[in-house]
């Protein structure tokens, strides 16, 4: 794709993003509300997937409250029903000059675990990064794996993974979605990058199969 083409698509998209968060803006009380009805039958529609009840590890982002769909209930549901649940840590990494935005996905323990958590300036449950190093990482190991910049050059031999790493379900964000429900992100790239880290997984074997998105 010639750079002129992917700087045109660039910014449609964050003219798409800008025009999207003005008409959430914008919404009545009574919208909201009717957003928190359709919330509610999102969050159904997913726990009648076959690919939620079969899964036994899944990742699940945590939803701004009044700006995304819900997924409290999902989670609540699927600690309760003994899968395992992952859930977004965003960290910088790198040195001073070399410093990048990584999302990890790191283990949600328990109900009380998930009630526990502070929100942070965007309003998302966030993790505590000083309980980093009782979770467990879904790519192995426990809390952040300080992913290098070029993370497919890493030596891959000393890392804990293994088969049953792999998660079966991803539930993502999204500002919206077209007709072939192709994903419009927040921008950030980070759910772009975290896939990409799956394919790399599974190309090298440490990862036996990329997980089914929701």
């Amino acid at each position: 794709m010639a750079d002129a083409e992917m700087t045109a698509i660039v910014a449609a998209k964050k003219a798409l993003r800008k025009s999207i968060t003005e008409a959430l803006r914008q919404l009545s009380k009574q919208e909201i509300q009717d957003q928190c009805q359709k919330s509610n039958q999102a969050t159904n529609a997913i726990l009648r997937l076959a690919e939620y009840r079969n899964a036994r590890r899944v990742s699940l982002f945590l939803s701004i409250d009044g700006k995304e769909i819900s997924t409290s209930s999902i989670v609540k549901d699927a600690l309760s029903s003994g899968k395992r649940v992952f859930v977004p840590y965003i960290y910088m990494a790198g040195g001073a000059k070399s410093s990048q935005s990584i999302m990890e996905m790191l283990e949600l323990s328990t109900w009380e675990d998930f009630q526990m958590l502070e929100k942070d300036k965007w309003g998302i449950p966030s993790l505590s990064s000083t309980t980093l190093s009782d979770r467990a990482n879904v790519f192995g190991g426990r809390g952040s794996s300080q992913v290098p910049e070029s993370f497919e050059n890493r030596n891959i031999e000393n890392e804990a993974r293994t088969q049953d790493n792999a998660l079966d379900l991803i539930v993502v964000p999204a500002v919206a979605f077209d007709h072939k429900f192709r994903r419009l992100g927040h921008g950030k790239g980070y759910y772009d990058t975290f896939f990409a880290r799956c394919r790399s997984e599974t190309a090298n074997g440490t990862l036996h199969r990329m997980p089914a998105l929701g």
